[in-house]
Protein backbone atom coordinates (compact mmCIF):
# COMPACT_ATOMS: atom_id res chain seq x y z
CA UNK A 1 0.00 0.00 0.00
CA UNK A 2 2.10 2.96 -1.28
CA UNK A 3 1.85 6.37 0.06
CA UNK A 4 0.83 8.40 -3.08
CA UNK A 5 4.09 10.66 -2.74
CA UNK A 6 5.88 8.84 -5.51
CA UNK A 7 3.17 10.97 -8.48
CA UNK A 8 3.96 14.38 -6.59
CA UNK A 9 5.04 16.71 -9.44
CA UNK A 10 4.38 20.43 -9.15
CA UNK A 11 1.56 21.53 -11.79
CA UNK A 12 2.77 23.07 -14.97
CA UNK A 13 2.31 27.09 -14.61
CA UNK A 14 -0.99 27.82 -15.96
CA UNK A 15 0.45 30.55 -18.55
CA UNK A 16 -2.41 32.54 -20.47
CA UNK A 17 -1.41 29.98 -23.69
CA UNK A 18 -2.16 27.44 -21.46
CA UNK A 19 -5.51 28.83 -20.06
CA UNK A 20 -6.60 29.67 -23.90
CA UNK A 21 -6.07 26.22 -24.71
CA UNK A 22 -7.40 24.74 -21.85
CA UNK A 23 -10.78 26.87 -22.05
CA UNK A 24 -10.91 27.61 -25.74
CA UNK A 25 -11.02 31.50 -24.46
CA UNK A 26 -7.85 34.07 -24.80
CA UNK A 27 -8.94 35.78 -21.25
CA UNK A 28 -9.12 39.85 -21.18
CA UNK A 29 -6.32 42.07 -21.37
CA UNK A 30 -7.11 42.75 -17.89
CA UNK A 31 -7.29 39.29 -16.62
CA UNK A 32 -4.14 38.57 -18.42
CA UNK A 33 -2.29 41.65 -16.86
CA UNK A 34 -3.80 40.65 -13.34
CA UNK A 35 -1.99 37.12 -14.13
CA UNK A 36 1.03 38.75 -15.22
CA UNK A 37 1.39 40.77 -11.96
CA UNK A 38 0.95 38.29 -9.47
CA UNK A 39 3.50 36.21 -11.16
CA UNK A 40 5.80 38.61 -11.17
CA UNK A 41 5.49 39.75 -7.94
CA UNK A 42 4.16 36.46 -5.55
CA UNK A 43 5.47 38.06 -2.90
CA UNK A 44 3.24 40.72 -2.89
CA UNK A 45 0.46 40.69 -0.64
CA UNK A 46 -2.11 41.27 -3.11
CA UNK A 47 -5.30 41.94 -2.36
CA UNK A 48 -8.49 42.23 -5.00
CA UNK A 49 -8.84 46.02 -4.63
CA UNK A 50 -5.19 46.76 -5.09
CA UNK A 51 -4.67 44.28 -8.07
CA UNK A 52 -8.32 45.50 -9.79
CA UNK A 53 -6.54 49.37 -9.51
CA UNK A 54 -3.90 48.43 -11.37
CA UNK A 55 -5.72 46.52 -14.01
CA UNK A 56 -8.20 49.42 -14.15
CA UNK A 57 -11.24 47.43 -13.23
CA UNK A 58 -13.57 47.61 -9.98
CA UNK A 59 -12.66 44.50 -7.66
CA UNK A 60 -16.16 43.02 -8.46
CA UNK A 61 -15.64 43.31 -11.57
CA UNK A 62 -11.92 41.61 -11.91
CA UNK A 63 -13.45 39.09 -9.36
CA UNK A 64 -16.42 38.75 -12.02
CA UNK A 65 -14.43 38.69 -14.99
CA UNK A 66 -11.25 36.18 -14.00
CA UNK A 67 -13.65 33.80 -12.06
CA UNK A 68 -15.53 33.26 -15.57
CA UNK A 69 -12.26 33.24 -17.75
CA UNK A 70 -9.69 31.34 -15.27
CA UNK A 71 -12.76 29.36 -13.44
CA UNK A 72 -11.44 30.12 -10.07
CA UNK A 73 -11.02 33.60 -8.17
CA UNK A 74 -8.08 35.57 -7.74
CA UNK A 75 -7.15 34.67 -4.33
CA UNK A 76 -7.23 31.18 -5.68
CA UNK A 77 -5.04 31.73 -8.39
CA UNK A 78 -2.59 33.44 -6.64
CA UNK A 79 -2.53 30.53 -3.54
CA UNK A 80 -2.02 28.14 -6.57
CA UNK A 81 0.84 29.79 -8.28
CA UNK A 82 2.82 30.18 -4.48
CA UNK A 83 2.29 26.46 -3.74
CA UNK A 84 3.62 25.57 -6.92
CA UNK A 85 6.69 27.85 -6.37
CA UNK A 86 6.97 26.66 -3.27
CA UNK A 87 7.26 23.02 -4.45
CA UNK A 88 9.37 23.62 -7.02
CA UNK A 89 11.80 25.31 -3.96
CA UNK A 90 10.76 22.22 -1.68
CA UNK A 91 12.26 20.50 -4.32
CA UNK A 92 15.11 22.25 -5.95
CA UNK A 93 16.92 24.08 -3.01
CA UNK A 94 17.43 22.66 0.91
CA UNK A 95 15.47 25.72 2.60
CA UNK A 96 13.29 25.14 5.44
CA UNK A 97 9.84 25.75 4.67
CA UNK A 98 9.00 28.91 6.42
CA UNK A 99 11.80 30.49 4.30
CA UNK A 100 9.77 29.38 1.31
CA UNK A 101 6.85 29.95 2.78
CA UNK A 102 8.23 33.74 3.01
CA UNK A 103 9.98 33.74 -0.36
CA UNK A 104 6.78 33.21 -1.91
CA UNK A 105 4.85 35.87 0.09
CA UNK A 106 3.07 34.05 2.57
CA UNK A 107 3.75 35.34 6.12
CA UNK A 108 2.61 32.55 8.16
CA UNK A 109 4.03 29.39 7.37
CA UNK A 110 1.27 27.36 8.72
CA UNK A 111 -0.94 29.04 6.16
CA UNK A 112 1.19 28.09 3.59
CA UNK A 113 1.36 24.34 4.85
CA UNK A 114 -2.11 23.86 4.88
CA UNK A 115 -1.92 25.54 1.44
CA UNK A 116 0.38 23.25 -0.36
CA UNK A 117 -0.88 20.10 1.48
CA UNK A 118 -4.19 20.47 0.51
CA UNK A 119 -2.86 21.21 -3.72
CA UNK A 120 -0.46 18.01 -2.90
CA UNK A 121 -1.54 16.07 -0.68
CA UNK A 122 1.22 16.04 1.43
CA UNK A 123 2.79 18.19 4.35
CA UNK A 124 5.95 20.61 2.39
CA UNK A 125 8.55 18.70 4.72
CA UNK A 126 7.13 15.34 2.99
CA UNK A 127 7.49 16.14 0.00
CA UNK A 128 11.15 17.82 0.21
CA UNK A 129 12.58 14.55 1.49
CA UNK A 130 10.43 13.11 -1.42
CA UNK A 131 12.01 14.81 -3.75
CA UNK A 132 15.38 15.20 -2.47
CA UNK A 133 15.36 11.29 -2.29
CA UNK A 134 14.59 10.91 -5.53
CA UNK A 135 17.00 12.94 -6.82
CA UNK A 136 19.45 10.64 -4.81
CA UNK A 137 18.18 7.46 -6.24
CA UNK A 138 19.17 8.75 -9.90
CA UNK A 139 22.51 8.85 -8.67
CA UNK A 140 22.68 5.28 -6.83
CA UNK A 141 21.52 3.18 -9.34
CA UNK A 142 24.24 0.88 -10.33
CA UNK A 143 25.44 0.52 -13.58
CA UNK A 144 24.51 -2.58 -15.57
CA UNK A 145 27.85 -4.30 -16.90
CA UNK A 146 28.19 -6.01 -20.35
Amino acid sequence: HGSGITEMTPCPRSGVKALSMATGVTPRREVTLAIALMRADLGRPWRIDVLAREVALSGSQLARLFRAQVGISPAAYLRQLRTDQMAELLATTRLGVGEIASAVGWSDPAVASRAFKQRYGVAPRAYARFKHNESHELYSIPARLP
